[in-house]
């Protein structure tokens, strides 16, 4: 995504920034905690500063203005967090989800669910869906609040977006509120084709 949009030399000198803003800069020295992190935010907290870096290199060193580093921004932490919840989740074919138990269905959920340490997520029986739950909490969307950096968040909500957009992927994700827009929820809604074509 950087190679097409800024070039080779831009990305050669913006990659060489971000290795140097990862090894000298603590993104996160500001927040104090009087308790030990917990895994679930050492776990965002790692997928987070990346970002964070690269906004920074963005902006800062290479100048772009505030809009285009977010459109660069939406695009890579899109595609390589599709590729992410791909891999984590293993989801199933629809065909194979269908000749499923439910309990089999259940356990499938609960495996992938638990692969996302950064939301606590409540999986539920919505009429008309294939499958759904809610996200009730989001470590993205309270560590960017409280860097005062709230858009950030909400690019990772756009990595959904892209797995599940893909219309090869054969899923169509259904997603009324995020907590990222400030919903009480994130609900999640995952329907497919029932026919046998």
């Amino acid at each position: 995504v950087l190679h097409r949009e800024l070039g080779f030399w831009s990305t050669l000198r913006l990659l060489h920034h971000f290795i140097w803003r990862q090894v000298t800069h603590r993104p996160f020295a500001s927040l104090e905690r009087a308790a030990p992190i917990s895994p679930a935010e050492r776990f965002t907290r790692r997928q987070l500063a990346p970002v964070l870096h690269l906004h920074a290199v963005l902006h800062n060193t290479l100048g772009l203005d505030q809009q285009r580093v977010m459109m660069l921004l939406a695009r890579v932490v899109g595609a390589t967090g599709a590729r992410f919840i791909r891999h984590a989740v293993g989801v199933p074919s629809p065909d194979v989800w269908q000749r499923m138990s439910a309990t089999q269905r259940r356990a499938v959920a609960a495996t992938s669910l638990d692969q996302f340490l950064n939301a606590e997520i409540l999986t539920i029986e919505e009429p008309g869906a294939s499958f759904a739950f809610n996200v009730t909490h989001c470590h993205f969307v309270k560590l960017c609040g409280e860097l005062n950096r709230p858009a950030l968040a909400k690019l990772f909500c756009g990595a959904d977006e892209v797995l599940f957009g893909d219309a090869r992927f054969g899923v169509e994700l259904r997603r009324e509120s995020t907590l990222a827009a400030g919903d009480e929820t994130c609900t999640f809604r995952f329907h497919w084709d029932d026919s046998p074509t």
